[in-house]
């Protein structure tokens, strides 16, 4: 939504969320509920102000990242209601993950006791942005650490490039070709060698 920037002529997607439509949160908002968010907004640059911060499109509370994504770690953009805030460099615990599901249950904590509806939205970054864990937990469930972003980025690159030289075309989902397929295609990473161990994305 944030990166088109006028280069396509649909209106739609020109980098910052359009002020001729409707949010959920504003629609639910006008019907008398409490709306709430955490997780990535990813509807607006950050150089543009905060007309479309989620407060201003019909949340009430917000917790969460401003950009599509951000370290697990030490969010850049992250942001309660309408204020920039930054992790304590005390707080060496702090996982983005787990501080938008506590965020989300204070909320509806907050929200259960009054007689007004409410609305959750929670947004969470692990499903586009890279994985990172804590080395504890990647031992624990994957048998191996994870690599370091460096090193997923080189693998990446290789992957890529073994693409182009093969001329390899890139699966899609559209039913055309599940129906000349008949199978679903599966793309695997190349195996990379982590710190303790191997693996493959």
């Amino acid at each position: 939504m944030t990166s088109d920037y006028g280069r396509y002529p649909y209106p739609a997607y020109r980098g910052d969320l359009s002020e001729n439509c409707v949010t959920i949160a504003e629609a639910l908002k006008a019907a008398g509920y409490n709306t709430l968010m955490v997780g990535k907004w990813h509807l607006t640059p950050l150089t543009a102000g905060k007309h479309n911060y989620p407060l201003q499109r019909g949340f009430n509370r917000y917790y969460g990242i401003i950009n599509g994504a951000a370290s697990y770690f030490d969010p850049a953009s992250l942001t309660r209601d309408n204020t920039p805030i930054e992790v304590s460099k005390d707080q060496h615990d702090y996982y983005l993950t787990d501080a938008f599901g506590d965020n989300a249950v204070q909320y509806i904590e907050g929200a259960a006791h009054k007689q007004q509806p409410f609305f959750l939205y929670a947004a969470f970054t692990a499903g586009t942005s890279t994985l990172a864990a804590w080395p504890v937990m990647s031992a624990t469930h994957f048998g191996y650490s994870l690599p370091s972003a460096p090193v997923i980025v080189a693998n990446t690159a290789c992957f890529m490039k073994k693409i182009r030289t093969r001329r390899i075309k890139y699966p899609t989902s559209s039913a055309a070709n599940m129906a000349e397929n008949q199978r679903p295609i599966i793309w695997r990473m190349p195996a990379f060698h982590a710190t303790h161990g191997k693996g493959a994305i």
